[in-house]
């Protein structure tokens, strides 16, 4: 029996020697893990916003510039201001045509046969301007220098737009319609007699009192059988 609660008492001693010895023995050190980085936001980048316009600039046209087309001699100024009109240059001889451009590298609409009648038609519309006046101009500038004998007889010659003049100058100034088309005829006789500052030139076409409140269409240059008023023989030159 004694031996038996030796045996035992051993047995217990044993094991809280052992209990002992293992509370002594060093912790393994922690296992560190570094944590997985946080993906980064996603940032969504905003447009740009759109310039303020005021709304009359968003609109705002650049002015039209003056446009001139020559056709063959005839310069026709089609932009609805701040010049409109036609100029005809005449001739080519000057000591015949005083003030003709079309010596050489000139240009011209006609060269003129002393004696024969001419019809000269101006297609135009009307958007408000009084008449028109159709006169002798020393140059193929519109508003260049008329000669003498134009400004003396400048406003002799009154007309309405359904009468064929046959002086130049002529004043379409009669029963005219604030708007609406209308086709200014002369039927001139061009002798050749003229001279260098009387009645001949270029001719040009302007709207009364310098008003430009209208365009023009077009301009025909007819030769005729005979004298104002006759059949015409010949078409010399038509603008569209």
């Amino acid at each position: 029996m004694k031996k038996l609660l030796i045996v035992a008492l051993i047995l217990i001693l044993a094991s809280f020697a052992f209990i002992a010895c293992s509370d002594n023995e060093p912790s393994p050190p922690p296992v560190i893990v570094a944590p997985e980085p946080e993906p980064e936001p996603v940032v969504e980048e905003e447009p740009d916003p759109e310039p303020t316009v005021d709304p009359e600039e968003e609109f705002e046209e650049e002015p039209e510039e003056e446009l001139e087309e020559e056709y063959d001699g005839i310069g026709i100024l089609i932009e609805r201001g701040p010049v409109v009109g036609a100029v005809v240059v005449i001739g080519e001889d000057q000591d015949t045509w005083p003030h003709a451009t079309g010596t050489e590298g000139g240009i011209r609409a006609f060269e003129p046969e002393p004696g024969v009648t001419y019809r000269i038609s101006f297609g135009v519309t009307n958007f408000g301007t009084g008449g028109w006046r159709v006169r002798w101009t020393r140059d193929v500038n519109l508003f260049g220098e008329n000669t003498a004998g134009d400004d003396a007889i400048v406003n002799d010659y009154p007309l309405s737009p359904a009468e064929v003049a046959t002086v130049i100058p002529a004043h379409f100034n009669q029963d005219v319609s604030p708007d609406g088309d209308y086709t200014l005829v002369i039927d001139i006789t061009l002798d050749g007699a003229q001279g260098f500052d009387e009645l001949i030139g270029n001719i040009g076409l302007t709207g009364t009192a310098g008003s430009h409140d209208f365009s023009v269409r077009y301009v025909t240059v007819e030769r005729l059988e005979g004298g104002p008023g006759t059949d015409v023989a010949e078409l010399l030159i038509s603008t569209p």
